[in-house]
């Protein structure tokens, strides 16, 4: 056994709640109590705590019926506590092994309430069994600070992803993002009345040109032609009519100049479609509008979402490391969403040998010195999580007191079987005395 460290050398327990007498010398490192039900199992163990925890832990009657006093004596080797129990009160004898007398003070030093019983740590609520643990780092208070922080940022994360969630539902039906603006009928109108005015210019100079070719210059040419017989006298006017006509060939180019730079921007019938479908198009503009301040709205808000997740996984960086440093008596401990895990596993998730052997370790962390250790309801055990529990208690050299419910005695060396508040000694029958 390390250097300092007790447990347990010998018990006695006279009319103490359901014992009559009891003289116990442990042997081994599992001492199992048995015995059917009210026998006194429990009252033996109990009166292991009544000695530890103090005036403020005992029960209500923990004198026997029909006897005055009761009495428990524990020998821990560098202590020997004695505690008694009248109708006046109780009171506490602690004395060392080299005579100074002893206090509360120097048992309450010795052992955490947790050490009862591993199955206890077990069958705890989540939060209360992180509230031991996290205890064990030192850290607590920290520790328990990040998981807040944690929890803080993980729902506003949860509220940022429900309007990623949004706004990508939003998105699903509106148009892909382009170039485009809103279209007015104003505009469109004065669109149109300036294509009509060029389309009534092109109208006028077509006539022009249409008049010259059908009538002036082919009535010219017939006059030339008639007046061949004249053409002396005409000299003169055919150099005229000719230059005349030089001019209009001028004019010509003139008006088709003007007439190739008048087109019109757009086609009469497409802008009068445009105007008859400028609602629809609108539509379509509006939503394609909406569709990129939706997109904008929706990388704002992912960007959100990743910078949470970045602070979370921060925090479980920050724990995981505390968690290293530590020296926890069990490896591999992590908190996932304030979840305890050993090796990745949740702790509700572990096999029953897992979790006893954890709430073992555990135990033992949170009382190095007083090496004690109890099971309550070892019948619940099977063989298999016996084995494991005296494995451990071997290994660790600590000792394990197990209640266990049983009819008869299992006849175990380091058994220990009671009826009535009484030890059976080997070769009693303790069916009888049951009776």
């Amino acid at each position: 056994m390390a250097k300092d460290t007790l447990r347990i050398l010998g018990l006695q327990i006279t009319n103490y709640k359901g014992i009559q007498a009891l003289d116990l010398t442990p042997k081994g490192n599992v001492i199992k109590i048995e015995g059917d039900n009210e026998a006194g199992k429990s009252s033996a163990i109990d009166a292991i705590w009544s000695i530890l925890e103090g005036e403020g832990h005992q029960p209500i009657n923990p004198i026997r019926r029909g006897a005055d006093k009761a009495e428990i004596s524990l020998d821990l080797g560098d202590f020997t506590a004695k505690r008694t129990f009248t109708e006046k009160g109780t009171y506490l004898y602690v004395e060392t092994k080299d005579g100074f007398k002893g206090s509360q003070k120097s048992l309450d030093m010795l052992y955490s309430r947790v050490t009862m019983d591993p199955m206890k740590f077990m069958n705890m609520k989540a939060a209360e069994r992180n509230a031991v643990l996290l205890g064990l780092t030192g850290k607590k208070e920290e520790l328990e600070a990040m998981s807040r922080d944690r929890k803080d940022i993980f729902d506003d994360r949860t509220l940022v992803n429900r309007e990623v969630k949004k706004l990508k539902g939003k998105l699903s039906g509106l148009p892909e993002d382009k170039d485009v603006k809103e279209k007015t009928a104003a505009v469109l109108f004065e669109e149109i009345k300036r294509a009509q005015a060029v389309d009534k210019t092109r109208a006028d100079y077509r006539f022009a040109l249409d008049v010259m070719d059908k009538e002036t210059i082919p009535g010219m040419n017939r006059e030339n032609e008639n007046s061949e017989a004249e053409i002396k006298r005409l000299t003169e006017l055919i150099a005229s009519n000719n230059a005349y006509m030089q001019g209009l060939e001028s004019q010509k180019i003139v008006i088709n100049n003007i007439l190739a730079a008048a087109s019109p921007e757009r086609p009469l019938s497409e802008i009068q479609a445009d105007i008859d479908s400028i609602d629809s198009y609108n539509k379509d503009v509006r939503d394609i509008l909406a569709a990129r301040e939706t997109r904008k709205e929706l990388a704002g808000k992912v960007k959100e979402a990743d910078g949470l997740t970045n602070n979370i996984k921060q925090i479980d960086i920050d724990k995981a490391k505390i968690l290293d440093n530590a020296k926890l008596p069990v490896e591999n401990v992590t908190f996932e969403d304030d979840q305890l895990k050993i090796g990745g596993t949740p702790f509700e998730d572990l096999s029953t040998s897992q979790g006893i052997k954890a709430s073992m370790k555990i135990a033992m962390a949170l009382s190095p010195r007083l090496r004690v250790l109890h099971i309550k309801h070892g019948s619940e055990l099977g063989e298999k999580s016996m084995a494991e529990v005296c494995k451990f208690a071997n290994e660790n050299n600590c000792q394990c007191w197990v209640e266990i419910v049983r009819a008869k005695p299992s006849g175990d060396e380091d058994s220990t079987y009671m009826v009535n508040g009484e030890q059976i000694l080997p070769g009693e029958d303790g069916t009888e005395n049951a009776e």
